[in-house]
């Protein structure tokens, strides 16, 4: 999440303060890691907005998912744009054996103004949680560390806003809880990054007395149980096929892996306000890393009924244009019982772009994040422009068509199938 800090303004930083918490008796405590699983959908120099940083992303199994504090810690720093740093309280011991004061930035907490610098936190004490502060389309936490005290935030070569002396997470934070609570950090997706534990380290006596040693499990197993795993297979996840989390403080390249083959000479370019809003919380429900199951069902979310708080979200395409402007504060084509494809392409609210027919390449100079976009003849088909030649869209043959490929899901709209059946059509929010 790193390329974002418009919001860097109205920021406070300082060197600590009184009260909080703190655990007793504790000598050179271990540094573990925050959250109880690792399931990374971002990891370092990502090419979607980590270039030149040592940034990860993870997720939970749901939304809000807790992290903890690694350490005895104070907050040092906290801005608008959703980022909280939490320094130690003391030199901590790291996963590779050094021992330094580190300091732990995290984005997007959803709670994140609830801290204050000087607020300190007891190791193992909940530190905040997944979210989407930040505008970011997908809850997830964006952590980034240093073995240093804090110092500041600053561009790098790439453009990306990252905290400076940055460190490796897996150089830092041992998997093995050592506070007695077991809650030992299982990796679901380990990024393939050499994860380690620090063993037997006891925090009062500051030392492992000589019974240590550094334990790294397999990859993409749990920790104390991954025998199992041991052709290092995934563990079973609803996040097993997530891709990189787009985050839109800075829309960027939407460069998903399947994709990698696009042609990169397209330009993103944002839309107005509301149109990224819709398009963003659309974005949320994009199947490659939404908890929600989605189903292409013809003629569902017409019929006045919010679809998106089911089990399994069944929608059409106009419906879920609808929904996305709707969640935006914009009613296009009618009602949620009486719109069409047809009414929303008609809306006033919309000005044309492109007409049906005036499709060709240099259309893509053209559009905007937030875009609506019409395909096949009868114009019954809506999608969202995604930037890079992609399209948001419910994909699917007809009623409750449950196959893989369906549901709402990104597609490459530049060529094959989808760039044969776009009509040219192109409506922009006024």
């Amino acid at each position: 999440m790193t390329r974002m800090m418009r919001m860097m303004m109205n920021d406070s930083s300082g060197g600590g303060g009184n009260g909080g918490d703190y655990t007793p008796g504790a000598g050179t405590q271990l540094a573990v890691f925050p959250m109880d699983m690792i399931n990374i959908t971002q990891g370092e120099n990502g090419s979607f907005s980590h270039q030149g940083s040592l940034a990860m992303d993870f997720v939970g199994t749901h939304n809000s998912y807790p992290y903890y504090a690694p350490f005895d810690c104070k907050c040092v720093y906290t801005s608008s744009a959703a980022c909280v740093a939490w320094e130690s309280q003391k030199p901590v011991k790291c996963a590779d054996g050094s021992t330094n004061y580190v300091t732990l930035l995290c984005i997007h907490d959803n709670n994140w103004n609830s801290h204050k610098v000087g607020d300190k936190k007891a190791k193992g004490s909940k530190l905040g949680a997944t979210g989407v502060a930040g505008h970011v389309t997908g809850d997830h936490a964006h952590f980034e560390v240093s073995k240093k005290k804090w110092s500041g935030m600053s561009r790098n070569s790439h453009g990306t806003w990252t905290m400076h002396n940055q460190a490796h997470h897996y150089d830092v934070f041992s998997l093995k809880d050592n506070t007695g609570n077991n809650n030992n950090t299982k990796v679901v997706n380990g990024g393939g990054y050499p994860w380690k534990s620090k063993e037997k380290w006891d925090d009062k006596e500051g030392s492992d007395g000589g019974k240590g040693g550094v334990y790294s499990p397999n990859m993409h197993g749990a920790l104390g149980d991954y025998s199992q795993f041991s052709n290092n297979k995934e563990i079973p996840t609803t996040r097993s096929r997530q891709k990189n989390l787009i985050d839109f403080n800075h829309v960027g390249i939407i460069d998903f892996a399947d994709t990698t083959d696009m042609d990169k000479s397209f330009p993103t370019v944002e839309g107005s306000a509301v149109a990224m809003n819709a398009f963003n919380w659309g974005m949320q429900f994009e199947k490659t890393y939404s908890d929600k199951y989605s189903m292409y069902d013809f003629g569902s979310g017409h019929n006045g009924h919010y679809p998106f708080e089911d089990d399994i979200i069944k929608i059409d395409n106009s419906a879920f244009i609808w929904w996305c402007f709707k969640q935006a504060g914009i009613t296009l084509g009618g009602s949620a019982r009486n719109f069409t494809s047809l009414t929303i392409l008609n809306d006033a609210q919309l000005a044309t772009i492109r007409n049906f027919g005036q499709k060709n390449d240099p259309i893509f100079t053209e559009l905007k994040v937030g875009d609506i976009l019409s395909f096949t003849p009868e114009r019954g088909i809506l999608g969202i422009y995604a930037g890079k030649g992609q399209v948001l869209m419910a994909q699917g043959l007809g009623n409750n068509d449950g196959r893989s490929t369906s549901g709402i899901t990104l597609l490459r709209m530049d060529q094959g199938n989808w760039w044969m059946r776009f009509n040219g059509i192109v409506k922009r929010l006024r």
